[in-house]
């Protein structure tokens, strides 16, 4: 720009040593001045132009993503929608989890067989401290009505519906289902997920069901009812039991079986049991019986939860009167 004001001052005093009067330059220096900036102008303008072209091609790009983001969104129907909620409540809830596992009270917690005992305690002291009041307040075979209330009845029949079908599933369907159509190691890793979560759920579920039962029937206590009371505490018993004592070192012997067996190359079977050269190592059968002990024991503990949930079942079914 220096240099353009340098030679438009040149060629104006160029112009009055050959005898151009001072007015007429005035006006030729107004003309040069004007050209200068209407090709500078012109020059901008093209820039200019040009950025425009780009910013709108942007902004219709943008227009395009944005257009298609939502064409997906409402192509998406309710259920893909809950699903990816659902994941990221999931996800989350792991996380925590994690963070959770690397605290110290968990490592405690966990290596360790005094938490399951405190544990245990609580939850005995907190159902007495529940049924308590109508255990004292009872009337052994005296016609006196219960002071039933349509919530804790609900909460009564939808814990024990829930604890039932879960005991069936799990036991008659998902578990021979599975061990007879997948690899035993595929089958052991749904294990591992299931079975905490399984007697988890039943124990919270038993719980429910005797606290709400002995709130339901009042203070009217027959002989019934006290077999009743028994049956379902021992279902709790067992369930709470094997879910803070048996669980936890099933789990930890099932991942210990598992290397020696990847190791030499068995597991993937389906519907049967191939050591192959593990029958000779010591160490391997040690944990294996084991294994097996536990296993068995947590079954028949299976089995006789069930035998307790029919017995109520079968008490349900004489007090209903369809008509």
């Amino acid at each position: 720009m220096c240099q353009q004001t340098t030679d438009m001052g040149s060629q104006i005093e160029l112009l009055y040593m050959q005898g151009m009067p001072r007015k007429v330059g005035k006006s030729v220096e107004h003309t040069l001045m004007k050209r200068r900036n209407c090709a500078k102008c012109g020059t901008d303008s093209e820039n200019n132009s040009a950025i425009e072209d780009n910013e709108e091609l942007e902004c219709t790009c943008d227009n395009r993503k944005r257009q298609r983001r939502h064409n997906m969104k409402s192509n998406q129907d309710i259920i893909a929608i809950t699903t990816q909620w659902t994941r990221h409540g999931v996800n989350w809830a792991y996380s925590q989890m994690d963070l959770m596992k690397k605290s110290q009270i968990y490592r405690v917690m966990t290596r360790t067989t005094q938490p399951a005992h405190v544990i245990a305690v609580g939850i005995l002291s907190f159902v007495v401290m529940l049924v308590w009041p109508n255990i004292v307040d009872q009337h052994y075979g005296e016609e006196v009505k219960p002071k039933k209330s349509g919530l804790a009845l609900l909460a009564y029949l939808a814990a024990f519906a829930t604890h039932f079908g879960a005991q069936i599933w799990m036991t008659f369907v998902s578990g021979l289902s599975l061990y007879f159509a997948l690899p035993r190691h595929t089958f052991g890793l749904c294990q591992q997920i299931l079975f905490p979560r399984y007697f988890s759920m039943n124990s919270i579920l038993s719980i429910c069901t005797l606290v709400m039962f002995i709130k339901v029937i009042g203070g009217r206590w027959e002989f019934t009812s006290y077999v009743q009371v028994i049956a379902l505490s021992l279902c709790a018993v067992i369930e709470v039991a094997v879910r803070l004592y048996l669980a936890p070192p099933l789990l930890r012997l099932m991942a210990e079986k598992h290397k020696f067996e990847t190791g030499a190359g068995s597991g993937m079977e389906i519907g049967y049991l191939e050591q192959r050269d593990l029958v000779k190592c010591p160490h391997y059968q040690r944990i294996h019986t084991a294994f097996r002990r536990i296993h068995m024991t947590v079954a028949m503990g299976n089995m006789t939860t069930l035998i307790c949930t029919f017995l109520h079942l079968h008490y349900l079914a004489s007090k209903i009167s369809v008509s």
